[in-house]
């Protein structure tokens, strides 16, 4: 449904779409574009060539006050403001409401991404993946599974059944150097990007790839999964081989090892 809309579903499926969207931007290789205002959900209702308009189309509301965090870690929101930006129009003319409704963890969810991909080599490569198959020592620098845990075939990749995508992105086969020599590492990931509308149960891979999986992300859940806080306390590990349920319209990010 497009347009604006006060049915609670179509809010519901637009606010998981946004998520998951700006997750899959955020945890892609290259750089990432953002508009300003995407970090809370300004839309221009769906308007792309807004700049000629002086009104609530083109006006940024910033919902919170930030405050940055020392070396660069997650930023802090401070209390929102008393109005609610798509109520408020500071030349009192019509407003524009928000397509997909209020997120209050949309921030933190673009902010903690944005500060995990700063911290970690995988998540902001400078050189191409080559895939390639894995060796029982070491994982291929990108390695794509079925949602049963085994490695996708050329039959995979041209089926058009496959509706989940799951790929480990490791941290020490990354293939580049720091400036004083030394060989590039940092932590492996694994993520799941789930775009169907119904559920979806995966296994997660075993070696070589991983024994334990540490769950930092879920779009799905209405906190997060406790993100970004689990950055530094994961709340839920999962062993290899284990079947996890995926909840529609969800990406979800694992940290690996073992």
């Amino acid at each position: 449904m497009e347009g604006p809309s006060d049915d609670p579903h179509v809010l519901a499926c637009r606010r998981l779409v946004r998520r998951a969207l700006l997750a899959t931007l955020l945890l892609s290789a290259g750089v990432p574009m953002l508009l300003a205002g995407d970090e809370f959900g300004r839309s221009q209702d769906g308007n792309n060539n807004a700049y000629c308009q002086d009104n609530a189309t083109s006006w940024l509301h910033w919902p919170t006050r930030i405050t940055r965090a020392p070396d660069d870690g997650v930023p802090t929101a401070g209390p929102a403001p008393s109005a609610d930006p798509a109520s408020v129009d500071p030349a009192g003319g019509p407003t524009t409401v928000d397509p997909a409704g209020n997120d209050p963890m949309l921030l933190p969810l673009v902010s903690g991404l944005v500060a995990l991909r700063r911290r970690s080599p995988a998540l902001c490569r400078q050189t191409f993946f080559h895939g390639g198959p894995s060796s029982v020592e070491e994982p291929a620098d990108i390695t794509w599974f079925r949602t049963d845990g085994v490695v996708m075939s050329d039959t995979d990749w041209n089926s058009p059944l496959v509706r989940t995508v799951v790929a480990h992105l490791s941290g020490t086969a990354l293939g580049w150097y720091a400036p004083d020599g030394a060989t590039v590492t940092g932590d492996s990931f694994l993520l799941v990007l789930h775009p169907d509308t119904r559920p979806v149960t995966i296994v997660l891979p075993g070696q070589p790839w991983a024994a334990t999986y540490a769950l930092l992300l879920d779009t799905s859940a209405e906190d997060l999964a406790g993100f970004p806080g689990t950055l530094d306390t994961p709340l839920r590990i999962t062993h290899a081989g284990q079947e996890l349920h995926v909840a529609g319209r969800a990406v979800l990010l694992f940290r690996t090892t073992g």
